[in-house]
């Protein structure tokens, strides 16, 4: 369990990487900002930038990550912002 842990950490470390505004969280005014619908974008900015980039986790698991077309058909159909 310790190594996916670890994977899921690299993924949450990598949306403060490619989004900057999600790591600010201290100015964000809690129920004053909508964090959540930030996060759902950072979110599809980063799993975007994996497609097309890769990330450590997908080299560590040996996995290919999926096309930009073929993410944002599935992605589409499951988010409701």
């Amino acid at each position: 369990m310790k190594k996916m842990r670890v994977s899921v950490e690299w993924t949450f470390g990598k949306v403060t990487q490619v989004v900057k505004q999600i790591d600010r969280y201290q100015q964000h005014k809690w129920k004053l900002s909508q964090l959540g619908k930030v996060y759902i974008v950072a979110m599809l900015i980063t799993n975007s930038h994996t497609c097309l980039y890769g990330s450590q986790s997908s080299k560590y698991w040996n996995l290919i990550p999926p096309t930009l077309r073929a993410y944002f058909r599935v992605a589409g159909n499951r988010i409701n912002v």
